[in-house]
């Protein structure tokens, strides 16, 4: 019995290690300190660099020393902010200030995402209106309607044949319809085909 008892504790001895999964990366943090002020400068920024990419036909990683706003890759709990139906295999950004409270994704090459719970949303929104008007003179505001959330901008331009579409929409705290404590904040710019002769109607 010794031997056999000696021969199974031997036996389990030489079994490989069970695996132990390893707790998910933490959300990106934001840096100690930072102002509405500074979260609308990097929101404005990002914005930007991913209409400049799109315009490219370039990721925003791609953009080099021409990026407003450096990006890192998105861990795990941070890619969440992105939505469920982006695809897994798409590209998922943090940056370094804002940590996960701006996540941007890019579903396509022809289209670029923004997630961002509990900044100012009305506040950027005109912040980025009015870097329009003096960078991006020919983005121009159309009209759209509200749906879900209350606040909704857009801007389009249309040239050789493309149309860009930079679309903002949010709720503040406390909006109808909306039982969540903080602001949240969503946009994307876009690139896709259309007619030369298409004009922007405001």
């Amino acid at each position: 019995m010794a031997v056999a008892a000696g021969l199974m504790m031997l036996s389990a001895g030489l079994r490989p290690p069970v695996a132990i999964a390893a707790d998910p990366p933490p959300a990106t943090q934001p840096a100690p300190g930072i102002t509405n002020e500074d979260a609308i400068m990097i929101f404005g920024g990002a914005l930007m660099d991913c209409l400049q990419s799109r315009e490219g036909g370039q990721s925003i990683r791609e953009l080099g020393d021409a990026i407003a706003m450096k990006v890192e890759p998105a861990g795990a709990e941070d890619r969440k902010w992105a939505g469920p139906i982006t695809p897994s295999d798409s590209p998922v950004w943090t940056t370094g200030r804002l940590g996960n409270l701006l996540v941007i994704s890019e579903p396509s090459p022809q289209r670029c995402e923004f997630h961002a719970p509990q900044l100012p949303v009305d506040r950027n929104f005109q912040a980025v209106i009015f870097a329009r008007a003096h960078a991006v003179p020919d983005l121009k505001p159309v009209n759209v309607d509200p749906g879900f959330d209350p606040i909704v901008y857009q801007l389009e331009s249309v040239s050789g044949g493309v149309r860009y579409i930079v679309h903002l929409e949010g709720a503040e705290p406390g909006a109808p319809g909306h039982d969540l404590r903080f602001s949240l904040l969503y946009a994307y710019v876009a690139r896709q085909p259309a007619t030369t002769d298409e004009t922007i109607r405001p």
